[in-house]
């Protein structure tokens, strides 16, 4: 679904400088799409010179961001992830589930 922050972010990735006609919004400097390897290999340094900076904590996977999505998410995860099992969704959901212990109120959804 097309939110304002979706179409932001395209709006904003489609206005950079090209001087090729390109259908990919992530493109290389000819206008084509990456392949694995080659977006692997951009990712990898983007992320090594970020943590060099301390921009980050602890590198992380492209992928990463997906189970991030998903973990955050508050609803049906399996839906909003698109997998066809309740189960494989779940393996991308890190989060841990918060339960009220005997005598306990959980006053904060969040913690």
């Amino acid at each position: 679904m097309w939110t304002v922050e979706l179409r932001a972010a395209i709006d904003l990735a489609l206005a950079q400088p090209s001087k090729h006609l390109t259908m990919y919004v992530i493109h290389t400097k000819t206008g084509m799409r990456y392949t694995r390897d080659g977006f692997n290999t951009v990712w990898s340094r983007v992320i090594k010179s970020a943590f060099e900076q301390q921009l980050i904590t602890e590198p992380f996977t492209f992928h990463d961001l997906k189970r991030k999505g998903i973990s955050d998410f508050e609803g049906d995860k399996q839906r909003f992830s698109g997998h066809m099992t309740r189960a494989m969704a779940e393996r991308y959901n890190v989060r841990p589930d918060v339960v009220e212990t005997i005598g306990t109120r959980i006053t904060d959804s969040k913690k």
